[in-house]
């Protein structure tokens, strides 16, 4: 086991740039992830400004020199400590979220438990990967406005962009072993992780990282630029075949038309001129007919 592993597992809070351990051995499905040659991203973590380091003591800022992070920009390997199983002595007795019998790089760390068939196994079950990967920002032409405080990047715009530096990027990487220790004890990601070992890891690590940088940005990050913003109204659309448009006009037409019938009725009729509800007009039209029809048969 490399001693950087080593020294993660028996004092997880130094990777953290939260000031606290990111609960490693409480559930399994954890993972923490950090530069094993302790030289771009050494621990415990180092904030950096465009003026130099950036001390986490309580000191005066001005409003020239804010104390915000110089750009940085992630690319290379990284190590990824997966917590795999857990054995307790009471039921279900094994708390496996992976389905990994012999992991490689397999460490076994705690106190043993002793079962009643005699068998030992270790307490808990961790194992290290090598994981590279790129982190940055990208920057997207046009974005779709949701709401006053949320606006999304369209994903189409993003296609064949370049990742380049970025604030807050160097303390997004230190936080996501923080937000991926969250995702793990709340278990609300959804992702799969049976037999799919190197996938959730992978999700895990892009999903922290997104949310870290995310909440760093929105919440620290100064913003003047002047944005142009195109309100679009909702329009529904009706498909509908010529035969029926066809019909809708004829009998709005022959609605239309029909007042010609009624005034022509009304001025030969008195009765029917006196009207004033819709049910008493075709009452009094209808006896008119009657009355008409009576007249002709004798």
């Amino acid at each position: 086991m490399p001693q950087s592993v080593e020294n993660v597992l028996n004092n997880s809070e130094i990777i953290t740039a939260a000031g606290r351990p990111p609960i490693l051995r409480t559930q399994a499905g954890t993972v923490l992830v950090f530069d094993p040659t302790n030289k771009t991203l050494p621990t415990p973590p180092v904030m950096t400004t465009k003026n130099g380091n950036f001390s986490t003591t309580r000191e005066t800022v001005y409003a020239d020199q804010p104390p915000y992070p110089a750009p940085f920009i992630w690319a290379g390997s990284m190590t990824a400590i997966v917590f795999l199983t857990q054995h307790v002595v009471f039921p279900p007795y094994v708390v496996d979220v992976f389905g990994v019998e012999e992991p490689n790089n397999e460490v076994a760390l705690g106190g043993t438990v002793v079962w009643a068939k005699g068998e030992v196994k270790p307490q808990q079950t961790f194992t290290y990967l090598e994981i590279n990967f790129t982190a940055g920002i990208v920057n997207p032409a046009t974005s779709t406005y949701v709401k006053q405080n949320v606006i999304e990047a369209d994903d189409n715009d993003l296609d064949g962009k370049d990742i380049v530096e970025g604030r807050w990027v160097r303390e997004a990487l230190y936080l996501t072993s923080d937000i991926m220790s969250c995702l793990a004890i709340s278990n609300s990601t959804g992702i799969s992780s049976w037999q799919s070992l190197e996938n959730y890891t992978e999700t895990m690590i892009r999903f922290s990282y997104m949310a870290a940088w995310s909440l760093l940005q929105r919440s620290y990050e100064p913003n003047s630029t002047p944005l142009t913003v195109d309100l679009y109204e909702a329009r529904i659309q009706a498909v509908v075949s010529q035969w029926r448009v066809i019909s809708w006009l004829g009998i709005n037409v022959a609605f239309s038309l029909s007042w010609i019938t009624v005034t022509v009725l009304m001025k030969r009729s008195i009765e029917l001129a006196v009207v004033d509800t819709v049910p008493d007009f075709i009452l009094r039209l209808y006896t008119h007919f009657e009355h008409l029809a009576q007249q002709e048969n004798t």
